[in-house]
């Protein structure tokens, strides 16, 4: 494979986890929101039992939209560290290479690792 084969697809793995890091980001802002939603409905006298049902239903579904973009972010990292290692593999850096198109896609690859690392913890 040659290096700009193999760029594009590191590129492209790395924005596969930086979609789903934003999924999972989007998912846990969703289950704040339905918490607070549940509560005020909950505070509420006349609030028909049913919507808090509904609404509790659609929590329990933000929560099981949470595990499964972990474990997405588990599959896309692993696919993500198999391709930078095949690209820093092909990859032969020049002396004065900080600016280059590959060495920024690099530094961003491993910016998303550490990123989909700290959401593990």
């Amino acid at each position: 494979m040659d290096v700009k084969k193999a760029e594009r697809a590191l590129s492209i793995k790395a924005n596969i986890l930086k979609r789903t890091l934003k999924d999972y980001e989007y998912y846990l802002k969703e289950i704040s929101s339905s918490e607070k939603y549940i509560e005020n409905l909950k505070a509420k006298e006349d609030t028909d039992p049913y919507d808090i049902k509904k609404a509790t239903e659609v929590l329990q579904e933000n929560h099981v939209m949470t595990q499964n973009a972990l474990d997405r972010i588990d599959s896309s990292k692993l696919n993500l560290l198999e391709e930078l290692k095949e690209f820093e593999s092909i990859y032969q850096p020049e002396d004065d290479d900080t600016e280059s198109s590959a060495r920024q896609l690099i530094n961003q690859v491993k910016e998303y690792l550490e990123k989909a690392d700290s959401f593990k913890k």
